[in-house]
């Protein structure tokens, strides 16, 4: 049984996720969108200047491509995902490309 009900994915639970070498390697899907947000180097140092707002807006930009990846996994996926978090359901808040806000829960 799992130790909590609802897990919400928010910034830093989505950071923690693809971090987490055991839940990438055992869903590779999350490993795909972990390594192309490694590879962009979206990486906030202080705010403020142009191009650090410019890597924080890259951050987020990257951040809700994980979240629509673990929106659409297939359901194998999905349930590998609740035992690593050990929740019962998963939400997740996230914008498309159209720019329209989606809540979702799996």
């Amino acid at each position: 049984m799992a130790e909590n009900k609802l897990v919400v994915i928010d910034d830093s639970m989505a950071v923690s996720i693809i971090t987490n070498q055991k839940i990438t390697q055992a869903i590779p899907a999350l490993k795909v969108a972990a390594d192309n947000a490694k590879t962009r180097g979206s990486v906030p140092i202080k705010p403020g200047c142009r191009p650090c707002q410019a890597k924080a807006r890259n951050v987020a930009i990257d951040l809700m491509y994980i979240k629509q990846t673990i929106a659409q996994l297939p359901e194998v996926d999905r349930k590998k995902l609740k035992e690593f978090l050990k929740a019962d359901k998963i939400r997740l808040v996230y914008r498309t490309p159209s720019n329209r806000l989606v809540q979702l829960t799996i």
